[in-house]
């Protein structure tokens, strides 16, 4: 296929899972979903009440839920987080709502970066790197920086219905909850759950984001709010990548819905997003522990396996080639250590690196497959970011940044990170190669 054809099938896979970003799967409907109705009517002992009894602007709505659990009145405002009717409709049902309490869907650190640009100065390249979350880090700010891109074409900042959420709360005297599980908490959960091709499947994903940005207008962002055609975009993305569905969507609705429920007040609204709606109204009642949904899984026993493999077969191809003499021994590792070496600097320098971390990258590649606690991403990203530290103003451009391979080898915040992913990707690659040629000269040569 040229190329031209293979950007354009990029393209429309990317386009297909657009819309379902914040959409991964959850089950179908089914009968429990009439429990919301029903436990409003148990618990007040009468039916609910009719939207006609609502506030206008409310009745006028199509993305307004309304739930009543305790004697208590809890409305759901779905949004779409680029779209000025969003922003308009969060404004309009809390000015005439007047509620008791308003909870958003963000956590502390999302809240002081919506809130202040500045917050990006503030991020530390070298606390990622030691954390060994580049890779995380970078699909994280992909997707951030799509939203921006997209907001920027619409006229609206990402997430700013959020905002006027909580303007608005304190312009009518409600208290402000910040009801999200934390962001890290739930990107780490995410990538725990997810399998090797899974991880390629959504950075496949995110690195064509940007080219949909271009094809999408305000009209397609609205139908997420949708309800009809809910289903349609959640089998979609169920179909593209099934295994976020618990970490991403599931565990946040209980988590969204348990904060929801404790906070006080007679009279509550909810800003979520959309597809938080059917699955929060169906967790109406249900008691979630917060706590035990914000813990970190271990890695599993097969990825702590994986990490120490490659150890294990330079050890038993050494003690082999031993059994035949030190030259041949000396030899494997030769033919091991050269692939690792080579690729891991060609993927540095691919990723812009300098020539001192690039040489650092292929010098440090053969010791890290006989010592999985030495990381190559970490060590390479971090000579490269001592070699070109960034300014502050290079982390405040780092979401356009991203979205353009030229300017992200460029920036001295993203480069570093790119080198850790590269390095790291290069090194098992080279890994692999090497292992492989190296079994193929005992048997064969």
């Amino acid at each position: 296929m040229c190329p031209a054809g293979r950007r354009a099938t990029g393209e429309s896979h990317g386009k297909r899972v657009l819309t379902a970003i914040e959409m991964a799967p959850r089950r179908k409907p089914h009968a429990a979903e009439g429990n919301v109705a029903r436990r409003g009517r148990a618990t007040n002992a009468g039916k609910m009440p009719d939207r006609d009894e609502l506030a206008p602007a409310v009745a006028a709505g199509g993305n307004v839920t309304r739930l009543i659990h305790d004697g208590r009145e809890i409305f759901l405002v779905g949004t779409a987080h680029v779209s000025k009717k969003s922003v308009e409709e969060v404004r309009r049902v809390i000015d005439e709502l007047r509620p008791d309490v308003v909870c958003v869907e963000l956590d502390a650190a999302r809240f002081d970066s919506l809130r202040d640009d500045s917050g990006w100065r503030g991020l530390d390249a070298g606390d990622i790197l030691r954390s060994d979350r580049a890779g995380l880090f970078l699909a994280s700010l992909l997707f951030a920086g799509f939203q921006k891109r997209l907001g920027d074409r619409l006229g609206v900042r990402p997430g700013m219905e959020m905002l006027a959420a909580v303007e608005e709360a304190r312009r009518v005297g409600a208290n402000v909850v910040l009801a999200d599980r934390e962001i890290q908490a739930t990107l780490m959960r995410c990538y725990r759950s997810l399998g090797t091709l899974d991880r390629i499947k959504v950075l496949f994903i995110l690195v064509m984001l940007p080219f949909t940005a271009s094809d999408i207008d305000e009209a397609e962002v609205e139908k997420l709010k949708d309800r009809e055609k809910m289903g349609d975009v959640m089998e979609a993305f169920a179909r593209e990548m099934p295994a976020l569905g618990t970490p991403l969507i599931d565990e946040r609705d209980r988590y969204l819905m348990a904060s929801v429920q404790e906070a006080a007040g007679k009279r509550v609204v909810a800003v979520v997003g959309a597809a938080h709606v059917p699955g929060m109204a169906r967790r109406l009642g249900e008691h979630a522990d917060r706590a035990a949904l914000s813990v970190i899984p271990s890695p599993s026993p097969l990825g702590v396996a994986l990490q120490w493999l490659p150890l294990a077969v330079v050890a038993a191809l050494v003690t082999w080639a031993l059994a035949h003499g030190p030259t041949r021994a000396v030899r494997v590792v030769e033919l091991i250590a050269g692939p690792s070496a080579a690729l891991t600097g060609v993927f540095a320098a691919i990723a812009g690196a300098s020539a001192v971390a690039t040489l650092a990258a292929a010098l440090l590649s053969p010791l890290t497959l006989v010592a999985p606690l030495l990381r190559i991403g970490p060590l390479s990203g971090l000579v490269e970011l001592r070699r070109r530290p960034p300014t502050s103003a290079d982390n405040v451009r780092i979401r356009d940044d991203v979205l353009s391979p030229a300017a992200a080898r460029k920036n001295p915040f993203l480069r570093p990170l790119l080198v850790a992913v590269a390095t790291a990707f290069g090194r098992s690659l080279g890994g692999a190669i090497g292992i492989a040629w190296a079994v193929g000269w005992l048997l064969f040569g």
